[in-house]
C-alpha cells in the first residue's frame, strides 16, 4: 500500500525511471564494484627540430614544467578541495530534492481528498497492527503472533521522503493527547521524537524478533541470516547477496531444500514462481 501512494505521487513508470537510472550509471562507471577504466592515451614522440636542444625543450615542455613548479602538497590540497566542493554540491541537491518531495506529498494531502482518504486509512493500518505487535512483543505468550507490518512499515530513510507516512504512523501509535511528555511541545519538534520513538521501540525490536535478513545483512552479519526464514520475494530478491557473502551456508541451505531437509517461506510469490525459483537455484 505505501507503494500505490508513491507511484501515485511519483508516476507509475517510477521503478522502471529509477532502474534505468541506476543501470546508466552502472554502465557509466563501468559497473557497481570496479574502478572506472582510465584509457590510456599513446605519447605523442617529441618533435625533432634542427634548431638547438633549448629550444627544442621549451617548445614541447611547457605544461611539464608548469606542473612541476607546482609543489605536490599544494596539487593535492586543491585536489581535497575540489571533492570536498563536488561532496557538498551533491549533497545540497539531495536535500533540494528532499524538500521538494515533501512539499510534493503535503500538496497532495490537501487538495487531493481521495489521496487524503488513502493516505489515511494506510496510516491507520500499520499503526493498528504495529500498536499490536508491540504488545504482543512485550506479553510472556510462547506463542505470540506477530505481523509483517513492521517489515513493510517504511523507514524514513526510504521513499518515505516522498509520502511522509512514517510521521503520520508515528503519530498515531503515540498520539500526543496519550502521553503527557508531548504536551505542549512544538509541532516540529513532536514530529520528530515521535518518528525516532517508533523506529527505536516499535520497528527495531520487531523487526529483530521477525529475523529479518535485512536486519542481518545491516550488521554485516551474513553467517547468522535462518534462511529459513527468509520471505520467497526476499529470497528472489537478495539470492546473489546471499551467494557472495555466505556462499557455503547458503549453498548447503539449497542443498537440504532440494533433498527435503528445509524449506524455503512462502511469502507472496504465487506456486509457480516458487517453483522457477528453485529451479534456477540449481
Amino acid at each position: 500500500m505505501p507503494e500505490i501512494l508513491y507511484r501515485l505521487l511519483e508516476g507509475q513508470d517510477v521503478r522502471k525511471n529509477q532502474k534505468d537510472q541506476w543501470s546508466m550509471r552502472k554502465r557509466r562507471w563501468g559497473g557497481s564494484k570496479r574502478r572506472p577504466v582510465v584509457r590510456r592515451v599513446a605519447r605523442r614522440r617529441r618533435p625533432s627540430y634542427k634548431i638547438g636542444k633549448s629550444k627544442t625543450k621549451a617548445a614541447v615542455t611547457p605544461a611539464i614544467s608548469s606542473r612541476k613548479s607546482v609543489p605536490k602538497e599544494v596539487r593535492v590540497m586543491k585536489g581535497m578541495e575540489r571533492i570536498k566542493l563536488e561532496k557538498e554540491t551533491a549533497s545540497a541537491a539531495r536535500k533540494e530534492k528532499k524538500i521538494v518531495m515533501a512539499k510534493k506529498a503535503i500538496a497532495s494531502y490537501q487538495r487531493d481528498p481521495d489521496y487524503r482518504f488513502l493516505h489515511q486509512r494506510v496510516s491507520d493500518l500499520f499503526a493498528e497492527f504495529l500498536k499490536s505487535d508491540i504488545e504482543n512483543f512485550k506479553s510472556d505468550d510462547k506463542h505470540k503472533k506477530i505481523t509483517l507490518a513492521a517489515k513493510w512499515c517504511p523507514s524514513l530513510d526510504s521513499f518515505d521522503r516522498a509520502t511522509l507516512l512514517c510521521e503520520a504512523i508515528a503519530r498515531k501509535v503515540f498520539p500526543r493527547e496519550s502521553y503527557p511528555e508531548y504536551e505542549g511541545m512544538e509541532e516540529a519538534h513532536y514530529a520528530y521524537r515521535v518518528r525516532d520513538r517508533l523506529r527505536k521501540e516499535v520497528l527495531v525490536p520487531l523487526r529483530k524478533e521477525l529475523q529479518l535478513p535485512e536486519v542481518y545483512m545491516g550488521a554485516n552479519q551474513w553467517g547468522a541470516i535462518p534462511y529459513n526464514r527468509v520471505a520467497s520475494v526476499a529470497m528472489k530478491l537478495y539470492k546473489s547477496k546471499f551467494l557472495e557473502h555466505d556462499n557455503e551456508r547458503f549453498n548447503k541451505y539449497l542443498e537440504d531444500v532440494k533433498a527435503g531437509k528445509s524449506t524455503i517461506a512462502a511469502g507472496a510469490l504465487l506456486p509457480h514462481e516458487i517453483i522457477a525459483q528453485l529451479n534456477n537455484m540449481g
